[in-house]
């Protein structure tokens, strides 16, 4: 049976484990009840005395922090040369379009506050 303290384990890809090995504690319980035992939200904020909103706002901070890692693991990976799979090559396409859209977002903001 798999635990916390083991859920890196669960990957043989190791810049994977990397990211979830030098999570927070805190984050690796909430990708852990979350992600692989799959609690709901109210559940585990019922385990650990919290909201569930607290509980959906954290798992959103660890989702941001794992897909930043990631991204930066699969572009050292594709700079070297190693071949990557397509599921690696779309989420790098994903990322990148998210992240574009959220600069244009700002962009955006930004340029309808000088207007007034």
């Amino acid at each position: 049976a798999c635990c916390l303290f083991e859920m890196h384990n669960l990957t043989a890809k190791e810049y994977i484990r990397e990211i979830i090995m030098n999570l927070k504690l805190e984050h690796k319980e909430i990708l852990f009840f979350l992600g692989i035992r799959l609690y709901s939200p109210k559940k585990l904020a019922a385990l650990r005395r919290q909201t569930d909103r607290n509980v959906r706002k954290v798992r959103d901070v660890v989702r941001r922090k794992i897909q930043r890692k990631l991204y930066a693991a699969l572009m050292d990976r594709r700079q070297n040369g190693v071949s990557m799979t397509l599921q690696e090559k779309e989420f790098i396409e994903q990322y990148e379009a998210a992240q574009t859209a959220k600069k244009m977002s700002i962009a955006k903001e930004d340029a309808d506050e000088s207007v007034v």
